[in-house]
């Protein structure tokens, strides 16, 4: 369902704990991104991402239900070395996207740990996040829990990726599918969906 609150009543939400009350999973609302874009924000996980700071759970997490107009690559050297952690793309994440968020919203959102498998030392590494591009365990759990290659730890929004066509993703409005990479990759180039928590 399309929200009618603002921005300013949902992140109130979140810190006086009637969020729960008033929202459901699959909940969305349009969030302003400048040059990129209005784009549409789906609530995915209530009480799933670990705060950062070890006070227990964000209350609400969001996804971009659309790609951003930008395509941006993972690493500009074209390999995984040094994975999420040290990646272009999550400092073009933190330095370029964020910023583009309105003040209210940006200045809200929760840093949260999150997990990603190293290809290089072959175990989970932690990084402190408050924007990000989804790993292999958040959107495929249900499918895929026993691959090796993919995080053990960590939310699962199996809620919101229950198949196929829940994890297609379209730019512009449009019924094209276009192609959108995870924190769990390789390497080349990544159509932007990205994640917050409020």
């Amino acid at each position: 369902m399309a929200l009618s609150d603002t921005w300013e009543e949902i992140i109130a939400a979140g810190h006086d704990g009637t969020y729960k009350e008033r929202y459901r999973i699959g909940d969305t609302k349009e969030l302003d991104m400048g040059s990129e874009g209005v784009i549409t924000m789906k609530l995915v996980a209530m009480d799933e991402d670990e705060l950062a700071d070890g006070s227990g759970k964000a209350p609400m997490t969001w996804i971009a239900d659309e790609l951003l107009q930008s395509e941006h690559i993972i690493n500009t050297r074209w390999d995984n070395e040094g994975g999420w952690e040290t990646s272009d793309m999550r400092a073009w994440l933190r330095e370029t996207v964020l910023p583009l968020m309105p003040k209210d919203v940006r200045t809200n959102i929760r840093e949260v740990i999150k997990y990603s498998h190293s290809y290089e030392i072959d175990k989970e590494v932690t990084t402190r996040d408050t924007i990000w591009i989804p790993s292999k365990r958040e959107v495929f759990y249900a499918d895929h829990s026993e691959e090796s290659w993919m995080e053990k730890e960590g939310a699962a929004y199996t809620t919101s990726f229950k198949d196929d066509e829940t994890r297609t993703k379209s730019r512009d409005g449009t019924d094209n599918a276009s192609s959108w990479w995870l924190r769990s990759q390789s390497s080349a180039y990544n159509s932007l969906n990205y994640f917050f928590t409020v």
